[in-house]
C-alpha cells in the first residue's frame, strides 16, 4: 500500500493553486466536488474519486473547517458520490486508505458498505463493491418503464400519488395523437416513487428520439410533496432518468409542468425550465358572489347581455350529443386553421368522456331557440376543474341595407 504526503518545498501561491486545480479537474481520470452547505453555500471541504481506471476508483474527502466534523455531513457526501460512482459512472469497485486511529471516518466508510481488506502500518484499506452497495441500498430494479398496453399497472400507480391530475391518466395518454409512444418512467424505492409520463418520439432519418408530453400540463407526480422526499432519493431519481435517457437514445425532453402540483421543485435539478405564459384560475371554494368580484368588467357585462338574450348553459351527456360537438369543434379547429395534432374523431370525444380514471362532462351554451353554439369539455380531477376542449361556432349575421 502507498501513502502519499505533501510537502510543498516552497509557499503555496494562490497562482500555483489556481494552476494545480486548473490541472485537476481536467483529468479524465477523475472526478472532484466541493462540499457545500445548502443553507448559504458556503464551501467546507471536498471528495472526489481518483485514479478511474477498468470501472475502479480511489475515495478522498476532506473536510476543513473543524466546526462542521461530526455532523453527518461528512457521511452524506460519501453517499452522494458512492451514488454517483456505482449509478452514473457504473463503476465495479470503490477503495479508500483510511488511518486506524480515525475512528470516526472508518464509521461513517463502514456506515456506507465499506469493509477492511488489508491493513499496512497504520494504515487500513478499504473497500465497497458495487453489488453489495446496490442490495445493501436496495437499489435494484428501481427504475422500470410503465407502457401503454399496461393499463392496471398505469392506472394503479397514478392513484398512488399524492396529487394528480387527468393529464396523468392511462385513459388521456392512450388518447394521444402525437405519433409518439406513451410510456411511464419510474423510480421506485420502498413504497416512495417518482413517475414521469413521457411521450417518446423518432427523430426522422436517424437512429435517436426526443420526447414530449401529452398535450396539456403532466409533469412528475409522487405518492409524497416533492418537497418532502429525501435529498438523496430525489438525486437517484434524477440520475436514473438521465441514464434511461442515454439507453433510449433521446436527444432532448420536453414537459409542461402542472400549476397545481409544484413540481418546479423537482425539475428545476435537470436546468431548463421556464415560465411559459400565465394560467386562468378561480377559485372554486369562494362563493359564486366573491368569484364574479374577481371577473374584469368587460366579462361581467358580456355574461349579462348573453342573459338578457336568453342564452343558458345546461350539461349534454348523449351520443347525439357528442356528434353536435365533434361537428362544432372541428368546424371551428378549421376555421382556425389548426394543426393536425388538435382534430379528434368523434371515438375520442367518447373515450375521454366515458373513462373511469376522473369525471369529464360535455356542456353546451345554448341559444334562446334551445340550439347550441357552443360547447366544451370540463374535466374534474382531485378537486381539479378545468375546461380542456372547447368550440364556438360561426355565427352569420344578416346584413340588410
Amino acid at each position: 500500500m502507498e501513502v502519499y504526503s505533501f510537502n510543498p518545498k516552497e509557499p503555496v501561491t494562490l497562482n500555483m493553486e489556481i494552476a494545480w486545480l486548473k490541472n485537476a479537474l481536467s483529468k479524465p481520470d477523475e472526478k472532484r466536488f466541493a462540499i457545500c452547505l445548502t443553507k448559504n453555500g458556503r464551501y467546507i471541504g471536498n471528495v472526489q474519486l481518483i485514479k478511474i481506471l477498468n470501472q475502479e476508483a480511489e475515495f478522498h474527502i476532506f473536510i476543513g473547517d473543524s466546526e462542521y466534523w461530526g455532523k453527518g455531513i461528512g457521511e452524506k457526501a460519501t453517499k452522494h458520490v458512492l451514488d454517483y460512482a456505482f449509478l452514473t459512472l457504473k463503476l465495479n469497485k470503490v477503495s479508500l486508505d483510511v488511518h486506524t486511529e480515525n475512528t470516526s471516518a472508518i464509521k461513517i466508510y463502514n456506515k456506507n458498505g465499506f469493509s477492511s481488506i488489508s491493513h499496512h502500518n497504520s494504515f487500513m484499506k478499504m473497500e465497497v463493491i458495487a453489488d453489495d452497495y446496490m442490495a445493501k441500498y436496495k437499489l435494484f430494479g428501481m427504475r422500470h418503464i410503465i407502457k401503454i398496453d399496461q393499463e392496471e399497472e398505469w392506472k394503479s400507480l397514478v392513484k398512488r400519488a399524492l396529487k394528480y391530475d387527468f393529464y396523468h391518466s392511462w385513459t388521456y395518454h392512450l388518447l394521444d395523437n402525437n405519433n409518439g409512444v406513451p410510456m411511464l418512467f419510474v423510480y421506485e424505492m420502498g413504497d416512495d416513487f417518482i413517475a414521469m409520463p413521457v411521450v417518446k418520439r423518432h427523430i426522422q432519418d436517424s437512429e435517436y428520439f426526443d420526447m414530449s408530453s401529452v398535450y396539456g400540463y403532466s409533469g412528475p407526480i409522487s405518492n409524497k410533496d416533492f418537497n418532502e422526499l429525501p435529498a438523496d432519493f430525489v438525486c437517484r431519481f434524477r440520475t436514473s432518468f438521465l441514464d434511461f435517457l442515454k439507453d433510449e437514445k433521446i436527444i432532448t425532453v420536453f414537459t409542461r409542468l402542472n400549476p397545481f402540483l409544484d413540481q418546479r421543485s423537482l425539475m428545476e435539478g435537470f436546468g431548463g425550465v421556464v415560465d411559459n405564459g400565465k394560467v386562468v384560475v378561480l377559485d372554486l371554494t369562494k362563493s359564486i358572489e366573491e368569484q364574479r368580484c374577481g371577473y374584469q368588467e368587460r366579462l361581467s357585462r358580456k355574461i349579462r347581455q348573453l342573459r338578457n338574450k336568453g342564452f343558458y348553459v345546461k350539461e349534454a351527456n348523449t351520443t347525439k350529443d357528442i356528434r353536435i360537438f365533434y361537428d362544432l369543434y372541428t368546424a371551428n379547429m378549421m376555421r382556425l386553421e389548426a394543426l393536425d395534432t388538435y382534430y379528434f374523431d368523434e371515438e375520442y370525444f367518447k373515450t375521454l368522456l366515458n373513462s373511469d380514471e376522473y369525471d369529464a362532462r360535455l356542456l353546451f351554451v345554448y341559444n334562446r331557440n334551445n340550439y347550441p353554439v357552443c360547447g366544451g369539455i370540463v374535466v374534474i380531477t382531485n378537486d381539479i376543474m378545468q375546461a380542456h376542449l372547447l368550440g364556438t361556432r360561426r355565427i352569420s349575421k344578416r346584413v340588410t341595407s
